[in-house]
């Protein structure tokens, strides 16, 4: 799924659900770190950190009260040993 689709598709989840509904977005098939940030009004933020096969849920309010939401999939090179 390239980057667009999945953004889309986060993007119809998230607009789909009512406020108060439970939301759950499942990175089970992303063997990478992934880092969310959502901004919402008054300056609040929230920092989190999804580990390979989590879940990153939440609950819907209402759309003024969100600022922004950023998922960043972190780079992995793969296993490296430190030699001295």
């Amino acid at each position: 799924m390239k980057e667009s689709d999945l953004e889309r598709t986060i993007i119809n989840h998230i607009e789909n659900l009512k406020v108060g509904q439970k939301g759950s977005i499942n990175f089970s098939g992303i063997p990478l770190v992934i880092n969310v940030k959502i901004e919402f009004s008054g300056g609040w933020a929230v920092h989190q950190t999804i580990q390979p096969g989590a879940s990153f849920e939440f609950v819907r309010g209402e759309t003024s009260d969100l600022k922004g939401l950023s998922i960043t999939f972190e780079p992995y090179d793969g296993l490296r040993t430190i030699d001295n």
